[in-house]
């Protein structure tokens, strides 16, 4: 169960860092795409947090996935076939 905690962790803090770098670049390209339109919207900021979160909770699932699939094999199992 630590080794999972820990993969969520660490990997969340990537994904965080990752996010802060990515968001503003994203705003800034979508704004400067948006502005040749003559009909356009105007951004808000939860379009980008939303998308961040779901990005985010699919990411975590598949490491809680790979995580626990890992944590449950049977080491002689895994052996056995090397």
């Amino acid at each position: 169960m630590e080794f999972t905690f820990t993969q969520f962790l660490n990997y969340s803090l990537d994904w965080m860092r990752a996010s802060l770098i990515v968001i503003p670049l994203g705003w800034l390209a979508m704004e400067n795409w948006l502005s040749n339109f003559e009909y356009r919207i105007q951004l808000q900021a939860w379009y980008f947090i939303v998308a961040t979160a779901l990005a985010l909770i699919i990411a975590l699932l598949t490491v809680a996935y790979h995580s626990f699939k890992a944590a449950w094999v049977n080491p002689a199992e895994t052996l056995r076939y090397e």
